[in-house]
């Protein structure tokens, strides 16, 4: 809402929508949140941002994995939005994550996503008035199973490239952009025996100008890095456990402690909590800490940003199992305060969350993707750590959405939204 102030996007499964927190400025945020539905049955499981018209204003893309689409929300001032316009990902083809980029250098805002039932990575042009080319695929590998997607330049030629997390493969692919925005073959990296990756990250984890990639393993219960070399080599692996059963599901990079080196803190769905890696600037990581997300909640999203202006990250997680977003703000003591809860609907399922500026009041919002309702949740912010004024918007019937991507598709300075819509084998824009 351009108020300088950070918002939040949550997506849940289990009510089919997205829920946009608008935030308040001091780590809290407007309540209830605006609402999108993403459809009937459209199951949302991930969100990603940008302005994807050119207005200067937040759009957010969804995939909604039931409807075998992305859904693209194209957002305006103070957080109302056009209806969502969908592109197919597939017959079957299960979109689970999604985001945004330019990956052709042509300035207009382009769209990954990750389509697990037909095994490939998705590839939509953007025309940057808000709307998209028919997409290109590239494979993952038969029967690889894709479940998450990050981009960084891994090799420093100033082109994205990709990463995929393929969970029944038991591997990463990186897939190397070109200056046309097409990719390379994919180049696997073997995540071993037993594993499944589940998310993945792309950071300078030990301080030598070189991207690394974090992920989380699912199946063995670890945190695994591998470091680059800037030249399309990495080291070999090294693994960090989250604990016996913990299934950690997300990742998120950050400084949390202002020692100007990475850190990682884990969502553990089976132990339901977080847990924080410090990092030590060199590519080494110890588990220092770990904080409760609330028993039944089975936290399956993560991300980062100061809510609250005290220049101290805070922590949002989507709280699948107990139907909320929840919030750890950071404090000046190098650790966090106990989790506050904002509810995102009953039986919504909450399976995405993302954290931007919706309403551009210049305080940070948080959109949501409700996988149960087919809709997407806005809650705006006042920059002071609260939340109000709920809204809602429809991802379509049986959509599912799972996950958002944001930013300003049409280029009208107001951040869009696209959802991939993992029941309706699509993704939907809706323009801001």
């Amino acid at each position: 809402n351009q108020d300088n102030q950070s918002d939040v996007v949550v997506s849940s499964s289990d009510t089919n929508n997205i829920c946009i927190f608008i935030g308040n400025g001091n780590g809290s945020f407007a309540i209830p949140p605006t609402i999108h539905s993403t459809g009937i049955d459209s199951n949302p499981c991930g969100i990603s941002i940008g302005d994807f018209n050119n207005d200067n204003q937040s759009d957010i893309v969804v995939v909604a994995y039931n409807t075998n689409n992305i859904i693209v929300f194209i957002g305006y001032h103070m957080i109302q939005s056009q209806n969502p316009t969908t592109y197919s990902t597939g017959i079957g083809s299960l979109p689970l994550q999604i985001v945004s980029g330019d990956f052709n250098n042509d300035a207009q805002l382009d769209v990954a996503v990750v389509n697990t039932g037909t095994n490939n990575l998705g590839i939509f042009m953007g025309c940057g008035n808000g709307s998209f080319e028919e997409q290109i695929i590239y494979s993952t590998g038969e029967t690889s199973h894709p479940v998450a997607l990050c981009m960084n330049d891994l090799n420093n030629d100033e082109h994205l490239d990709i990463v995929v997390a393929n969970s029944n493969t038991q591997s990463l692919g990186i897939f190397y952009g070109y200056s046309n925005g097409t990719f390379s073959s994919m180049i696997l990296y073997d995540t071993g025996n037993y594993s499944w990756p589940n998310d993945v990250i792309i950071d300078d984890l030990n301080n030598d100008n070189n991207y690394d990639i974090a992920y989380v393993d699912y199946g063995t219960n670890n945190l695994g890095i591998f470091l680059g070399y800037g030249n399309k080599t990495f080291a070999n692996v090294m693994i960090y456990s989250t604990r016996d059963g913990s299934r950690p599901l997300s990742l998120v990079s950050g400084d949390f402690n202002k020692d100007n080196r990475i850190d990682i803190v884990v969502a553990n769905y089976g132990t339901n909590d977080i847990c924080i890696f410090h990092g030590f600037g060199n590519g080494i990581f110890i588990l220092f800490e770990i904080y409760s997300t609330g028993d039944g909640s089975l936290p399956s999203m993560i991300t980062i940003a100061d809510l609250n202006n005290d220049s101290y990250l805070d922590i949002i997680v989507a709280n699948f199992g107990t139907n909320n977003v929840g919030i750890f703000y950071g404090l000046n003591n190098d650790s966090f305060d106990t989790q506050i809860t904002y509810s995102t609907s009953i039986n919504s399922k909450p399976l995405w969350v993302s954290v931007d500026d919706y309403n551009n009041d210049s305080y940070l919002d948080l959109a949501i993707a409700n996988s149960n309702l087919n809709n997407i949740e806005i809650l705006l912010g006042n920059g002071r750590g609260y939340f109000t004024n709920q809204t809602t918007y429809s991802d379509g019937p049986s959509s599912t959405p799972k996950c958002l991507a944001v930013g300003d598709f049409n280029k009208d300075n107001r951040l869009d939204i696209v959802v991939a819509s993992y029941s309706a084998n699509n993704i939907a824009i809706l323009l801001g």
